[in-house]
């Protein structure tokens, strides 16, 4: 019943936000202590999953946790799990020039075929270092989707924003 309340509180709500469709999304956060057995418990069921990582991390993933590798493979295979990246490391791409940024989304794509043999679609990151670079990087990627927001170090959107557009650089 309370999440039937919730979910109609949102529903109602929607049009002072952002009057679209509204999607919940599960996403299932790695770190190097995550790789293990929790990981492969995770991927194990039969619950569709969002799994964001860098590319750094998809090469510790398989350097030291072979078996959690092979059951993201088998899961994403099942089309259970979504690998949702696109970076290398999670780097301050707000202060970095262009190169730098470029070259990151190119290490990152780069793990994620070596070992998944798949790039991501959708764009994530943890850590704050949403910029202006990163709509037009996105396009020309081929990514079909990004998640905006921050969950670590920094505050994205600002609390009194209702509506927020993520504007780049035109070309």
């Amino acid at each position: 019943q309370h999440l039937k309340n919730a979910f109609e509180t949102l529903y109602e709500a929607r049009e002072r936000f952002y009057p679209v469709d509204n999607y919940l999304i599960d996403l299932t956060l790695t770190a190097d202590t995550t790789l293990g057995t929790s990981l492969r418990k995770e991927l194990a069921g039969d619950v569709a999953l969002n799994v964001l990582m860098t590319g750094a991390l998809v090469d510790r993933l398989a350097e030291r946790e072979p078996e959690s590798l092979a059951a993201l493979r088998h899961a994403i295979d099942r089309r259970i799990a979504c690998v949702v990246g696109g970076e290398y490391d999670e780097r301050e791409s707000t202060l970095l020039p262009i190169e730098t940024v470029l070259d990151e989304f190119r290490r990152g794509t780069a793990a994620f075929l070596r070992h998944l043999e798949l790039e991501p679609k959708v764009y994530g990151r943890r850590k704050q270092g949403l910029s202006p670079l990163v709509p037009q990087i996105l396009a020309r990627s081929g990514f079909e989707g990004a998640l905006s927001f921050t969950l670590d170090d920094g505050a994205f959107p600002t609390p009194d924003q209702c509506k927020t557009r993520w504007e780049g650089f035109s070309n």
